[in-house]
């Protein structure tokens, strides 16, 4: 897969090659009953490194998960972190302070369709194969 071609959609930049279902996964979500649009698409190793350096400690335990520099989807393009109508997305749990979780309920149910998977780890992101 190449993923060095990058394209604009939903306030953000991704891989050319997903950037069509992220459009069509929008598009489909607003049809439905929201808006979905991209917090993050494409990071550079030194935006991943950063984000790394803030979220983890010096045993390589992060708070929320972070992949490692260079290991990361976002830095190729294929990741999604995604927002619905302007909050992060968010699981259905009291400690989330989750008041409405429509933007997963429908990412849950039809992100797949699209070739997006959630990470367990972090409700907002979403990519090719769900790290």
């Amino acid at each position: 897969i190449d993923t060095r071609r990058k394209g604009r959609v939903a306030g953000g930049v991704v891989a050319s090659i997903v950037s069509q279902n992220v459009v069509d996964m929008f598009n489909a979500a607003k049809a439905a009953h929201g808006n979905l649009t991209l917090s993050s698409g494409v990071r550079s190793y030194e935006e991943q490194a950063k984000l790394y350096a803030q979220n983890c400690n010096s045993a390589g335990s992060c708070s929320p998960a972070t992949a490692k520099p260079g290991n990361s989807q976002h830095e190729v393009g294929v990741a999604l972190d995604i927002e619905y109508n302007g909050q992060t997305i968010c699981y259905k749990q009291a400690s989330a302070g989750c008041h409405n979780n429509t933007g997963m309920d429908w990412l849950s149910a039809h992100a797949s369709s699209f070739g997006f998977y959630n990470l367990p780890a972090e409700s907002w992101h979403w990519s090719v194969s769900g790290g």
